[in-house]
This record gives structure tokens, C-alpha cells and sequence, in this order.
């Protein structure tokens, strides 16, 4: 696991920066816990990745840990269209806290 890790690693300075900005129609970003659909989100990764072994027991063990964010769990939901996933686009952010 240790390995696996090292290899995503990425580290970043961050800056001031104006994070605002606007989605078109049709488009709303919200926290996962707030749109609280679990199969529409295991069907994403299904779609995106391939990963047929995940499943919402697999996500909501994810989310049981105490390193999980759910203010950085961002999904884009699509509205007022017909689709067979819901979301658009899903991130799953953690902070961790490097002293060198």
C-alpha cells in the first residue's frame, strides 16, 4: 500500500487564488454527503474506471475513515437531462500534513 501511495503522491504550494467561477445550466456542484447518491456514483466508476469490484459497501467504507473529507468530496451533478449516471464529474480530495 505504501508503494501505491508514493506513486500518486503529488505535492502543491498553494496561493491566494480566486477560486469563484460559474457552471453552466444544467450543472450544480455539491458535496457527496449532500447529494447522497450512492449508485449513481458507483455507476460513475463503473463508466470511468472499469472498477466493477467497487460498490457502495467499498464507498461507504471509504467514507468511514477518519482521514475522509467530506467538504473534498465534490461531485457535479447533471439536471434537467436524461442519462443513465446522474453525475458528471466526481473528486475525492485529502489533506495530509507533511513535516519535512
Amino acid at each position: 500500500m505504501r508503494t501505491a501511495l508514493r506513486r500518486t503522491l503529488r505535492t502543491y504550494t498553494l496561493h491566494d487564488y480566486d477560486f469563484r467561477y460559474g457552471l453552466q445550466p444544467g450543472f450544480k456542484l455539491m458535496t457527496f454527503p449532500e447529494y447522497g447518491n450512492y449508485d449513481s456514483r458507483v455507476k460513475l466508476v463503473h463508466n470511468a474506471f472499469g472498477n466493477l469490484a467497487y460498490n457502495e459497501t467499498r464507498l461507504r467504507l471509504l467514507q468511514s475513515s477518519p482521514a475522509y473529507p467530506p467538504e473534498l468530496d465534490l461531485v457535479i451533478e447533471i439536471s434537467g437531462r436524461k442519462c443513465r449516471v446522474r453525475i458528471f464529474a466526481m473528486i475525492t480530495g485529502y489533506l495530509i500534513a507533511h513535516h519535512p
